[in-house]
């Protein structure tokens, strides 16, 4: 008699997304354009192959760049006798240099160390660096990079406290970037989960170290640490360097801390929730920056799950924001509603109210729309609409209208074929 298992088919799955957009973000007068985004996921489970594409067309008055752009193009291949992995082309990666893609080789080598899911391993990556879009990105004439990472189940206790470490993970690598001038950075991140007076904790470190000029590009320390049951206590402590992004969320681009510029931001915050369907958090900012002035900050607010009752699924947020920044004062209200109006319509609305008495033009009094629609007409098809208006008392206003349609589509299949218990081979159909 035969044993019975299941050989799984190879299966492909893509989405392709286009849009139309006007806005006058980046000019006075409004601006017409398109793109489109092709995706593309080829997955074969018992070759332990995989290919991945993304691949975009930019057309109109587009701010940044027009025309074509490939973003990734790449073949992974799993050597299980080896315990390693192999990826080769052009890699999309995201790592303490930005998101960008790498024109090049990756090999991974992760060995087990016993059967409670704990390991070691090393990454290695090597080729030309590129940037995508306008975000934190990186180009140059070539990066390689090292890391040793590890999974450990630690069980340790502290003497003198309540503490203890029962998982971390830990990895440490070293980059060489060349553009123009070789630059070499040395990369350590631990993350730790354990018990603190009997309750589950978090804590982060990560760091950036450049070797020619001395000295920290980037550094976070996280605490999550909590109370009692509802109430949460979050520490954290970064020296970094925030960077211009594409396209900021209708929140982050109101929000005076994320100014540009090295600094030193300290956070304290409390989160404290109330019932299962409202919670209310604070948080204090300390900004400390080399160039400009440095500030502080309190962010406030509640979230309400479902505000009109259980037959209505809706979510609800109100924030209010006050910082000091030198002489500047920001102060903002900001309210999002998002609502679930049946399985195929999703609709959400943001506002803020916004007073600005900046040094460099006075008093500037703002207030902001955003809406977003999003209609799944098939299960595969859904459209989107976004609308946000801006309205300054001093500056320039704002607005943008975007309409998108997104197609998935795949190849899916269940299986290529199963041995019956008489040994024959009984194919499936695709």
């Amino acid at each position: 008699m035969g044993t019975s298992s299941i050989v799984y088919a190879d299966n492909w799955r893509a989405s392709i997304r286009s849009a139309v957009q006007i806005d006058n973000r980046y000019s006075p007068s409004s601006q017409v354009s398109a793109d489109g985004l092709l995706t593309y996921a080829y997955d074969d489970v018992e070759a332990d192959l995989h290919g991945r594409l993304n691949f975009l067309v930019r057309g109109g008055e587009y701010f940044y760049q027009r025309g074509e752009a490939l973003y990734e193009l790449s073949i992974e291949k799993g050597l299980d006798d080896y315990d390693s992995r192999i990826k080769a082309g052009r890699l999309e990666r995201s790592d303490n240099l930005g998101f960008y893609f790498l024109d090049g080789l990756e090999l991974t080598y992760k060995k087990p160390i016993d059967e409670f899911g704990q390991y070691w391993g090393l990454d290695l990556y090597a080729g030309k660096p590129g940037r995508i879009d306008d975000g934190r990105s990186i180009e140059g004439d070539y990066l390689w990079g090292a890391e040793l990472f590890s999974h450990q189940k630690m069980n340790w206790q502290a003497e003198i406290m309540p503490l203890m470490i029962d998982v971390m993970d830990v990895r440490f690598g070293l980059q060489q970037l060349k553009n123009k001038a070789r630059v070499n950075r040395f990369n350590l991140g631990i993350n730790s989960e354990g018990k603190l007076n009997q309750k589950h904790f978090k804590g982060q470190l990560l760091l950036t170290y450049q070797y020619e000029s001395r000295q920290l590009e980037d550094l976070l320390v996280d605490l999550r640490v909590p109370v009692t049951k509802a109430l949460r206590l979050r520490f954290s402590y970064e020296y970094y360097r925030p960077d211009l992004i594409e396209n900021p969320g209708f929140r982050e681009q109101f929000f005076g801390y994320y100014a540009l510029g090295q600094q030193k931001l300290m956070r304290s915050n409390m989160d404290y929730q109330v019932t299962p369907q409202v919670s209310m958090f604070i948080e204090g900012i300390h900004s400390r920056r080399e160039m400009g002035d440095s500030g502080t900050g309190v962010h406030t607010g509640i979230k309400i799950r479902q505000p009109l009752g259980a037959n209505v699924d809706m979510d609800l947020s109100l924030a209010v924001d006050n910082i000091e920044l030198g002489e500047d004062r920001l102060s903002s209200i900001y309210l999002s509603v998002e609502q679930h109006i049946n399985s195929r319509l999703n609709l959400q609305l943001d506002a803020i109210i916004r007073r600005e008495d900046k040094f460099s033009i006075g008093e500037n009094r703002v207030f902001g729309l955003n809406g977003k629609l999003n209609y799944m007409l098939k299960n595969n098809l859904i459209f989107s609409l976004q609308a946000k208006a801006i309205n300054n008392s001093r500056l320039r206003n704002e607005h943008l209208v975007r309409l998108s349609m997104t197609y998935y589509f795949d190849n899916f299949k269940v299986k290529r074929g199963a041995k019956s218990f008489s040994g024959k081979i009984n194919h499936a159909e695709t």
